[in-house]
């Protein structure tokens, strides 16, 4: 169980999508963390959002070590959230891109976002175009199974501007010498 047609699918737990998608299914995974007398054994923190983008700041924080005044990190200390004290609302956003297909595939119909945005408690999904997009509450919903952009435009408007920002930032073209001399032909 757990594999599909040329690599392993995962488990998900009951996330929608699988590896390769941005939804839950494709991006969520366990953090686990053990510090005796400081991180609580056996602790389930099913709320709070860390990503990758986290780790420098948190550890920085729990070494006591200052980031350099001109570096901006894209993600926070999440030491609150390591001490049981943490809040499920994640008040600086997250963002991916990925290439995905539109419309959706009949073999992969959870496969068709390709750009998400996560801020406090919601996340916007969107196809390429942003023709068709999704809202979901991950506190109450972390399988992603009720759609609530029509219940919530506020939120999507928040979110849509926020993802517009964001992807008017990113280069038009990778910068630098970025690919391997392999790949030269």
């Amino acid at each position: 169980m757990g594999y599909g047609i040329a690599a392993a699918k995962g488990i998900t737990g009951g996330r929608r999508a699988y590896k390769g998608a941005l939804l839950e299914g494709g991006i969520g995974v366990p953090f686990i963390a053990r510090w005796p007398g400081k991180v609580a054994a056996g602790k389930v923190d099913k709320t709070a959002i860390l990503s990758a983008v986290d780790l420098l700041p948190t550890f920085c924080e729990l070494a006591d070590v200052k980031l350099p005044k001109n570096y901006k990190p894209d993600g926070v200390s999440q030491v609150k959230a390591l001490m049981g004290k943490g809040s499920s609302l994640r008040e600086k956003p997250l963002f991916w891109k990925i290439g995905a297909a539109w419309p959706p595939r009949p073999t992969k119909p959870d496969h068709w976002v390709s750009f998400a945005v996560v801020h406090r408690q919601w996340k916007l999904v969107t196809n390429a175009k942003g023709d068709h997009l999704e809202l979901f509450d991950l506190v109450k919903d972390p399988l992603e199974k009720n759609d609530l952009k029509d219940k919530n435009p506020k939120a999507v408007k928040e979110l849509s501007q926020l993802l517009e920002e964001w992807k008017a930032t990113l280069p038009a073209k990778p910068t630098g010498k970025v690919f391997s001399n392999l790949r030269k032909k």
